[in-house]
């Protein structure tokens, strides 16, 4: 008894380190390849959303915070003073990563998280 106790807390611990996993992946995946043509970070991504069995909500959230910490340590966004500059050099940013939001982002829900993220990232 006490070893299928032990065994039902391992695979719930597993399925936290898949979930906390999916997500590390997800950002790896979309820095290692942020040099790189966007269709190819969706690929990528994509395989990993189909290997965790995970939406593309999922995959959004694993890398909005990716691309946005991406867009903070460009050194031509850091030198931005203005609010107007910046919407402009996030406007550009969002225009460079188009092909991949457009592969993930499915419903009104995900365009407004999309939006809270950048929010939030401004504040």
């Amino acid at each position: 008894m006490e070893s299928d106790k032990e065994e039902g807390s391992e695979g719930s611990d597993e399925e936290d380190g898949n979930r906390g996993g999916f997500y590390r992946q997800v950002s790896e995946a979309f820095r290692d390849c942020s040099d790189s043509d966007p269709v190819n970070v969706a690929m990528e991504i994509n395989s990993l959303k189909m290997g965790y069995n995970k939406t593309y909500s999922d995959c959004l959230l694993g890398f909005y915070s990716a691309m946005l910490d991406l867009l903070s340590v460009d050194p031509a966004f850091q030198e931005v003073k203005t609010a107007k500059l910046k919407a402009e050099k996030i406007t550009e940013f969002l225009q460079k990563w188009k092909p991949l939001l457009v592969r993930f982002i499915h419903s009104a829900d995900d365009r407004l998280t999309l939006l809270q993220a950048i929010e939030i990232f401004c504040f």
